[in-house]
């Protein structure tokens, strides 16, 4: 959609709160195509007194017109902290390039108007400066930890390095995983998802755990990226109230059986060669012999970090379990 050129510029006006991030949105639109364009965001300043709020609480996000629904190929959905390097002009219409806007109001940020402005340039075009209002209430945003909704996401490994074609477990793979967590602590996020064994619903090739194996067909456990993985989640999240380990593979709307392939990666210790292993039935004495330690050793690193009561053992998806398991 295009502003009315003849209306002129209004100001973006967001309604805030202390210690909460708050949104406001504009439209740089054109007849051409839009290249090279830049958003800057200034500080907010309070309308009366000496408070503000600095340039580097203000984020600007793209919207990205790159995913259809239901056909319409103008739908923006997906977020990016930078332009395309060019909007194209529609066939029938122009250019539209939605530009969010978001605060983070600090705690201690006293309440009030505040005002502030950006600047927005593109090739070709006239530089315009954007007039920003911000109200911010007499009250204080609880932390995301706190918030009272339960929030659960599904973080995925797999998924991010998909989306980005980067290798699984590769330091450029693990930087993203910080920005993911960081996305999710914002939204409070308080369980992530840790595929034990290999090619699980959740999309993994293989397990977060390996087993090493020794002389005498003994096991040891390679926690490297599983304790990397926690870490990662406990920093940004905070301590999770459940840590659910996949060990068994749903079945969708009919429940699997406690004898099902199910593999768990397995490094020899002498050559390092990796293989996938079949477990035990879960209806089987062995299945205890074999899960009991690993769980085991799991339970005593989620203890040394408090959260010695949220393992558990997830997710069977639409089905049960079978009784004898």
């Amino acid at each position: 959609d295009y502003g009315d050129a003849g209306e002129g510029l209004r100001p973006v006006r967001i309604d805030a709160a202390r210690n909460g991030s708050f949104c406001g949105q504009f439209v740089v639109g054109s007849d051409q195509a839009i290249k090279g364009l830049k958003v800057t965001a200034g500080e907010l300043k309070a309308a009366k007194g000496a408070g503000s709020i600095p340039a580097e609480n203000v984020t600007v996000l793209y919207a990205l017109a790159d995913v259809a629904y239901y056909g319409m190929t103008r739908w923006f959905d997906a977020l990016q902290d930078r332009p395309r390097a060019e909007s194209p002009a529609v066939k029938g219409g122009g250019a539209v390039q939605p530009v969010l806007l978001r605060v983070k109001v600090p705690a201690d940020a006293p309440p009030g108007d505040y005002r502030g402005e950006l600047t927005v340039s593109a090739a070709g075009a006239a530089t315009v400066k954007v007039p920003v209002e911000l109200s911010v209430a007499d009250w204080v945003v609880p932390d995301p930890k706190k918030y009272r909704t339960y929030v659960g996401i599904y973080q995925s490994p797999t998924t991010v390095a998909a989306q980005y074609k980067v290798k699984m477990w590769s330091e450029e793979h693990w930087k993203l995983l910080e920005k993911s967590f960081e996305l999710l602590a914002r939204a409070g996020n308080k369980m992530i998802n840790v595929p034990v064994v290999d090619r699980t619903q959740f999309g993994n090739d293989r397990g977060f755990v390996t087993w090493v194996k020794k002389p005498g067909d003994k096991y040891d456990y390679d926690f490297k990226v599983f304790d990397r993985y926690l870490d990662l989640a406990v920093k940004h999240c905070g301590k999770l109230d459940y840590v659910a380990l996949q060990i068994w593979h749903a079945g969708g709307w009919k429940h699997r059986g406690a004898n099902q392939k199910n593999t768990v990666t397995v490094r020899d210790e002498k050559t390092g060669e990796l293989s996938r292993q079949q477990v035990p039935s879960f209806a089987s004495p062995e299945a205890r012999t074999f899960w009991k330690p690993v769980l085991a050793a799991i339970n005593e690193r989620l203890a040394k970090r408090g959260m010695e009561k949220a393992l558990c053992v997830g997710i069977l998806s639409d089905s049960t379990a079978p009784a004898s398991v």
